[in-house]
């Protein structure tokens, strides 16, 4: 993949993370309103039946994109005109984000 196509599934990434993480945070928002209902059972609150649900899948959306991030730099790294020691000290380092 040439370094104008990754480029493009970079930005790609950015703006599909971006674009989640702003329908997560607006769905947070309205999920119940009042929101404190959302924490507080004592607060008589209208929340999202089944929010749960919006959870779960947020959760697997989530652990999606890591792995695609996580994954993204890889073909950068084995295209690198370096020892093979090194690019696997170089994964190694990007590897430590999943900690």
């Amino acid at each position: 993949m040439s370094v104008s196509n990754m480029r493009v599934v970079y930005i790609a990434m950015i703006v599909l993370v971006a674009f989640w993480g702003i329908g997560q945070g607006t769905f947070a928002l309205v999920a119940c309103i009042p929101l404190e209902g959302f924490w507080n059972s004592s607060v008589h609150a209208k929340c999202v039946p089944n929010a749960h649900i919006a959870w779960y899948i947020s959760a697997l959306f989530n652990i999606f994109t890591d792995i695609i991030i996580m994954i993204l730099p890889l073909p950068v790294i084995r295209k690198l005109n370096l020892p093979g020691s090194q690019k696997a000290f170089l994964i190694g380092i990007f590897s430590v984000g999943f900690l």
